[in-house]
């Protein structure tokens, strides 16, 4: 059984399209053709199979605390695929977005709505790992594109 969870609108509403797909379902195998096809990608080998030195995480839980920009207090988020190199930290999250258009793709990365996610995680990860650069990246799977979000940048020490 798949579970498509509630998703959010490009202006922020919650969707509740909760659902249950069994094998038999078109959409079931829809999402299995799309999820097969992302990891056939050859321009997404580093998201899938990137250098041994490099811990990955699926789902990753990460937390810290906020502080400046008017927010003070504990942050939390769930992170679709979390990259721990040596030198560099990558945050994935995926985007079942049915825009395919690269135009559509590269407004949606700079939406606000992703910008300020990312940026959240991007700032738990700073925090844990000062010395190393934080990527944050969307993932569209319907397209198989990836696309860099700008986040602010760290703050000086």
């Amino acid at each position: 059984t798949l579970t498509l969870l509630p998703s959010y609108t490009s202006h922020g509403l919650r969707t509740n399209n909760t659902q249950n797909l069994e094998p038999g379902d078109e959409l079931f195998r829809d999402c299995l053709r799309e999820a097969r096809a992302v990891l056939a990608e050859p321009s997404l080998a580093a998201v899938f199979r990137p250098a041994a030195a490099v811990r990955v995480y699926r789902e990753a839980p990460i937390g810290g605390w906020a502080s400046g920009d008017g927010a003070d207090g504990p942050d939390f988020g769930i992170v679709d695929r979390l990259h721990i190199g040596p030198r560099d930290i990558w945050v994935i999250d995926f985007k079942s977005h049915a825009a395919e258009d690269p135009g559509e793709l590269e407004k949606i990365a700079r939406s606000e709505i992703y910008a300020e996610q990312m940026g959240r995680y991007a700032r738990i990860l700073r925090a844990a790992y000062p010395e190393r650069p934080v990527r944050c990246s969307l993932l569209f799977t319907r397209s198989r594109t990836l696309r860099d979000v700008a986040v602010a940048p760290a703050a000086a020490p």
